[in-house]
């Protein structure tokens, strides 16, 4: 997809398009209908992407069905902005809406948009330009799905079905009315109209719909593009959930218009339009059971053997249990099997799911069967390149003496053309690390090709991989990782030009040209007043910022032209262009061409200027011990240069030394201190190598030259971590670091982790020892920290383990921290014969016998958790199974609190079937520090490693996640209701504000508030407790962080403006109010008043924090992890 700001001149042509459809003088390009019911949650998203999209006479025309939320005030507002936007009203359902809307479009082209859903920027503009070059009847495009914001990778199934540009006409309209749907089609109006199309009743309508289009149709224009952003099924509107029977009943229409095609129609609904329903067959529910049932059947009858092909191998499997009316089998299947062939053994095509499975091996589909094919370096010789990564064919092991497969490459250009590559078979263990399969492995799969550049014509050539295996041939296009592969230097040989790119299906694109503008060998000089000076053929020439109109003239100094250097500013690159006769073109950077400072190819092979803040190129880089250095181009005008190592909102600096005019060398390690803890490695990330000045401060990727890209990736593994060098981020290559855990070769990837399980597997836990996980092994806290600390107070001979997500974990003292996913981790989980986890312990593990499994869990319950959570969110059944079997696995259930014990084991334990686990009100062993002696002495040393005073007045703001920011229940963005500025602003200058993201907020590092004068980010301090301690007051909300927090008897500010959208979203399992024993308040100027009289704020609250410890914090007096260790870790007599 394409992305970033508009250019100038498209804003201009949309603003124009926005007048004249206003004044009513033009008949727009394109009508864009969107049915809206209750949408307001989505609505204004899906009309800034069609205001913003690439065809600017576009008029869109929102139809409401009666919505009763702000559906129609949002989109009255982006009228007021835009007079493209309409709105219109009707009654009925979404086809009714659809073919409201149709009637009343002016456009010469048409396209429906759900009002759940986006559009990119450029999907519309290309299915247009295809429509008017070829006249065909309507154009089918491309989707990917989108989750809360989150555009997500697209499916194997649409990468598979939209290979390639095709024009269906004849018999192959058929593949239009099997897999099209409206929402990314593009049609024609003038035939549209006259072929009598229409939705009809109904929320789904799609699968008639295209059928009929498609038979009527001369012609239909197949895209490999997308255009559509499709809002993933758990998060759409009442307007699109369409139910299985409406589903159903449209495809049974579809079957019986296709005629002796319908049969393939069955399959393909199989296959995709009733797949998502399988899973909701679990929990067993009858009435679910019965309109699935009712669905699936009829059409497995009428598929036939066109259902092999189109449908996964585990949705067979269901199928079968569905036409047998085997409900139990059919949950025990959900419960128990992963919707994923690659994770279960596959023989000749067939996969076997297991005794989860309760079934015979059943045969792949052909989405199991695809080509997987990966580019993953690039390297320009004398006038070729060498094209080197890895091609296999899905779930198909290639360990045996004779299994080699054979790989051949093939660039196709669009007008047909083949040029077969010479293409070397070779082993590639990164292939088997990147599979994500199980049980095959894929390591023979590399490949090593190469194109010469005198073969290939001008234009673009998409790259081919054919495998072939046995008897059987796959073929498939080859991606590429966007912001990897992507940025590699152009190759030039002569006067020819070769750029790696990729479409938005991530696949590989080769653009070759024949420049009419180069810059030469010889054609860049220096002037003494710090101008650079161009030997260029050309009339005219220029530099123009890119995306954007703004154009900076070039003068004539001694007959070249002359680049004022001095007078670039702004953000991002100029790029050249000059008069070339009567043409506008862009100057390319010749191979042999010098580079400095500021001027440098872009990953387009074009010349790019950037400005003197900017002005800094890295012309070599390599690996020190435990440092990156690399050598710099630089201007030196700007001053106070500073350099680090930058992911998100995390900095590592490090040293800038000048070495003459215009260079120097940088050096940045990769260890770091922080918190006051003991110096580690970095934490595991991708990192940017990263510049600023006085003149730029804020941080900018560190351009790579041609010279440094070619000698690019450099990889090593040490000791404490992984590193890599590699270029980066596609739109403006920069130099990228990517740190990792230190796993061993043996220890990478799916495969070798299960062969890792199964060796370290035994029967019984023998080893005295503690094996501790807190949440993800991102930190060492929590209740496994208070249980150390206790083991340490009594001197216990058991050795302690802590799980730690890599080597920047600082364990405490006393502990042993193993890696995960290391063979001392794989040794460490399986021989302890005490065993304590504070969410659910890893997937596969199987407690052994002799083992003391022991959960916490990492909250005092407060939000809607356990089974009825994992319902809500629709958690995939075989992860909820998984779940329940890990549940039992449980030796007891630690609640904090006698309030919580009986909503754990109803959340839990009850669904689970896990009646013999013992719930056991000890308390939370984390919480001890808060009410021990040695908190006082903790407290001052915490503040004094943040800088405070004695006098200082230490606000803790820690707002929880909110689910309607989060995509993948791992991650966040962060709210904004508190505004840290303003509040400062209106506080006395003794007051400072502790910023303190969720865990969630802090795997987001582009998502911070950084810290400056008194605001502190302390969202990636390892333990809240200690600023808990730390601070004077909190500033909380939905967290059971206020529970800990109350301990202290502190006082606290409930900001929650929100709190009917959270409920809505995640609620709670008890009322919130009782829980919240503060002013609960809506604004940060509300907050505000509360925090300028602390002393009337404790007073007023006082009685409410007693009575909350009360009620739901009795347990905790700063002898729970005692208690623990006394009831279950002292060994036997």
């Amino acid at each position: 997809m394409t992305g970033g700001a508009s250019t100038l001149a498209a804003a201009v042509r949309r603003r124009a398009a926005r007048l004249k459809q206003a004044s009513g003088l033009a008949r727009p390009t394109l009508s864009v209908v969107v049915a809206a019911l209750d949408s307001a949650e989505h609505i204004a998203a899906c009309l800034e992407s069609l205001r913003r999209q690439e065809v600017p006479d576009t008029e869109i025309l929102v139809v409401d069905l009666g919505s009763s939320d702000r559906t129609r005030e949002i989109v009255a507002e982006h009228r007021a902005e835009d007079g493209r936007v309409r709105l219109l009203t009707t009654t009925g359902d979404r086809g009714r809406a659809r073919d409201h809307g149709a009637s009343a479009a002016r456009g010469r082209y048409l396209a429906f948009v759900d009002a759940d859903d986006a559009v990119t920027r450029h999907g519309l503009r290309f299915a247009v330009e295809a429509l008017r070059e070829s006249g065909a009847s309507y154009a089918v495009a491309a989707e990917r799905p989108q989750r809360r914001g989150r555009v997500l990778p697209v499916s194997d199934d649409m990468r598979r079905l939209h290979d390639a540009r095709r024009r269906l006409s004849g018999d192959a309209r058929v593949e239009a009315a099997l897999h099209g749907s409206a929402t990314r089609s593009v049609f024609d109006r003038e035939w549209y109209a006259p072929a009598g199309l229409a939705f009809g009743a109904g929320r789904a309508v799609d699968a008639a719909h295209a059928a009929r289009a498609a038979y009527a149709a001369e012609a239909v224009e197949w895209l490999p593009h997308v255009l559509a952003l499709r809002r993933t099924d758990d998060d759409r509107s009442v307007l699109t959930r369409a139910s299985v029977t409406e589903v159903a009943a449209d495809v049974a229409t579809a079957v019986t218009l296709l005629g002796t095609d319908g049969p393939r129609r069955a399959a393909v609904a199989l296959g995709h339009d009733l797949l998502g329903f399988l899973p909701g067959l679990w929990p067993a529910d009858p009435a679910v059971w019965t309109a699935v049932r009712a669905a699936v059947a009829p059409l497995v009858a009428e598929a036939g053997a066109a259902a092999e092909p189109e449908v996964p191998s585990w949705a067979k499997v269901l199928h079968g249990l569905l036409v047998a009316g085997d409900a139990a089998g059919a949950n025990r299947f959900l419960e128990g099997v992963r919707r994923s062939a690659r994770q279960y053994p596959v023989t000749d095509g067939t996969v076997d799911f297991g005794a989860g499975g309760g079934a015979a091996p059943v045969r792949l589909g052909a989405v199991e069967t695809l080509v997987r094919a990966e580019l993953t370096s690039v390297r320009s010789t004398d006038g070729s390149i060498e094209l080197t990564g890895w091609a296999f064919v899905d779930n198909t092991d290639l360990s045996g003496p004779d299994d080699a497969p054979g790989i051949e490459l093939t660039l196709v250009a669009r007008d047909g053309r083949q040029v077969t590559l010479p293409t070397h078979r070779r082993d590639e263990p990164e292939a088997d690390v990147a599979s994500g399969l199980h049980h095959a492995d894929v390591t023979p799969s590399g490949f090593a090709a190469r194109a010469e550049i005198g073969e290939l014509t001008d234009g673009t050539w998409d790259l081919w991989a054919s495998v072939t295996h046995g008897a059987t041939a796959h073929r498939g296009r080859v991606v590429v990782r966007p912001r990897t592969m992507a940025g590699v230097a152009a190759a030039a040989a002569g006067p020819r030009l070769l750029v790696l790119d990729h479409d938005d299906l991530e696949r590989a694109e080769l653009r070759v040209s024949t420049p009419a503008a180069w810059l030469g060998p010889a054609a860049v000089d220096a002037s003494d007043d710090g101008r650079l000076l161009l030997d260029l053929d050309a009339r005219l020439a220029w530099l123009r910022r890119a995306g954007s109109d703004e154009r900076v003239r070039l003068s004539r100094v001694d007959g070249r032209f002359a680049v004022p250097l001095d007078e670039l500013g702004g953000p991002g690159r100029f790029e050249l262009v000059v008069a070339h006769g009567t043409q506008v073109r862009h100057v390319h950077h010749h191979p042999d061409a010098p580079v400095t400072a500021h001027l440098r190819p872009d990953r387009r092979g074009r010349v790019c200027v950037v400005p003197p803040a900017r002005g800094a190129l890295v012309t070599a880089v390599r690996l020190s011990d435990d440092a990156v250095e690399a050598d710099l181009l630089i201007d030196d005008r700007p001053p106070d240069w500073r350099v680090a190592l930058v992911d998100g909102g995390l900095v590592v600096p490090g040293t800038l030394t000048p070495t003459g005019r215009g260079t120097a060398t940088v050096r940045v390690p990769l260890t770091a201190s922080v918190w006051g803890q003991p110096a580690t490695c970095l934490r595991a990330g991708h990192y940017t190598l990263s510049l600023a000045n006085a003149r730029h401060p804020d941080w900018f990727g560190a351009a790579p030259s041609p010279a440094t890209t070619a000698a690019l990736p450099l990889a090593e593994l040490r000791a404490d971590y992984r590193v890599r060098i590699d270029v980066a981020h596609p739109d403006g290559p920069v130099v990228g670091v990517v740190v990792e855990p230190p796993l061993a070769d043996d220890e990478r990837g799916e495969r070798r982790q299960r062969l890792l399980r199964e060796a370290c597997r035994v029967e019984r836990a023998e080893q005295d020892s503690v094996f501790l996980r807190a949440m993800f092994g991102e930190h060492a806290h929590g209740n496994g920290l208070g249980l150390h600390d206790e083991l340490v107070r009594r001197g216990s001979d058991l050795t302690v383990y802590w799980s730690i997500a890599d080597r920047s974990v600082v364990v405490p003292e006393g502990g042993i921290g193993v890696v995960e996913r290391t063979r001392a981790w794989h040794e460490a989980i399986a021989t302890s014969r005490f065993h304590m986890v504070d969410v659910h312990q890893v997937r596969w593990f199987e407690r052994p016998a002799g083992q003391t499994l022991i959960q916490t869990f990492h909250g005092y319950p407060y939000k809607l958790m356990g089974h009825d959570w994992w319902e809500k969110m629709g958690n995939d059944p075989a992860e909820v199974g998984s779940l329940d079997r890990r549940t039992r696995d449980w030796s007891v259930l630690v609640s904090p609190a006698r309030y919580a014990s009986p909503l754990l084991k109803k959340a839990f334990l009850d669904p689970a079937g896990a009646d013999d686990v013992p719930v056991d009100e000890i308390g939370y062993p984390r919480n001890d520090v808060l009410l021990r002696p040695e908190g006082a002495d903790l407290r001052a040393r915490t503040r004094a490693l943040l800088g405070l005073d004695d006098d200082t007045v230490a606000v803790l703001y820690a707002p929880t996640f909110r689910d309607y920011l989060s995509a993948d229940d791992l991650t966040a963005r962060r709210v904004t209701f508190f505004d840290p500025d303003e509040a400062l602003a209106a506080l006395p200058d003794n007051h400072v504000i502790l910023m303190r993201g969720h865990a969630f907020n802090a795997r987001v590092r582009d998502d911070r508030v950084a810290t400056s004068g008194r605001v502190i980010d302390v969202t990636d301090h390892p333990d809240v407790n200690h600023l808990i301690l730390a601070s004077d007051a909190g500033v909380l909300d939905y967290s059971s962080l206020r529970f800990d927090y109350a301990l202290t008897d502190k006082p606290m500010v409930f900001l929650v403006p929100d709190l009917a959208t959270y409920d809505r979203f995640r609620g709670g399992v008890i009322p919130y109010a009782p829980t919240a024993p503060g002013p609960h308040v809506d604004t940060t100027a509300e907050v505000v008043a509360w925090l300028r009289d602390l002393p009337r704020l404790s007073a007023e609250f006082a009685e409410a924090r007693a009575s909350f410890r009360r009620d739901y914090a009795e347990l905790d007096d700063g002898y729970a992890a005692a208690r623990l260790v006394d009831r279950w870790l002292t060994p036997p007599s």
